[in-house]
């Protein structure tokens, strides 16, 4: 009988190990979903954005969570001025800084993308992490890189969806879609 237990207990752990481990976050539809907001005043805004230290996007960490800086980001975009986005770029904060620039980013581009540019030299530091779980230590100079290079840079889950929604257009769509790349043999 203990050799059967044993024999039985062996197969179970090759079994075990011949197939690939679960990854609940592998598939999108089993990321966390964004999560209500509620309305802040800018005054706490500000507080808790000086109080991060941590620069991170929309799918974050285990379970692509939104992270606090993107959710604070959201917040700012609906109660703050394009003026007091400019403020804080001139801001000792550097990750008040960088939501300075993020927000002039996401609200006009095209008018503020100068102003995001001259963030370059920026030497200060902050965490980063864009998407994923990884964190980095980042120049606000080279989030302003970043940002000009990929305007969507905190907002991965916006990036997965929009593969999703293009991916499932029909061939003819695509075939008059001038965003299409086309190759010629």
């Amino acid at each position: 009988m203990k050799t059967e237990g044993l024999v039985v207990c062996c197969l179970l752990l090759v079994a075990g190990c011949a197939t690939q481990p679960y990854d609940p976050f592998a598939d999108p539809a089993n990321w966390a979903q964004p999560t209500a907001r509620p309305a802040l005043s800018i005054e706490d805004a500000y507080q808790k954005l000086k109080q991060l230290t941590v620069v991170d996007g929309d799918a974050v960490y285990y379970g692509a969570v939104e992270g606090e800086f993107y959710k604070l980001s959201l917040a700012f975009i609906e109660v703050e001025t394009q003026d007091g986005f400019l403020k804080m770029l001139d801001d000792p904060n550097p990750v008040v800084r960088v939501m300075g620039m993020w927000c002039l980013n996401k609200s006009d581009r095209k008018q503020h993308l100068a102003r995001i540019k001259s963030m370059y030299s920026d030497t200060a530091e902050v965490d980063f992490v864009p998407a994923g779980c990884v964190v980095n230590a980042v120049s606000v100079g080279e989030i302003a890189k970043q940002v000009v290079k990929n305007p969507h840079l905190l907002e991965w889950r916006h990036h997965a969806e929009q593969q999703e929604r293009d991916s499932q257009q029909p061939a003819e769509e695509l075939q008059n879609d001038p965003r299409a790349v086309r190759f010629e043999p």
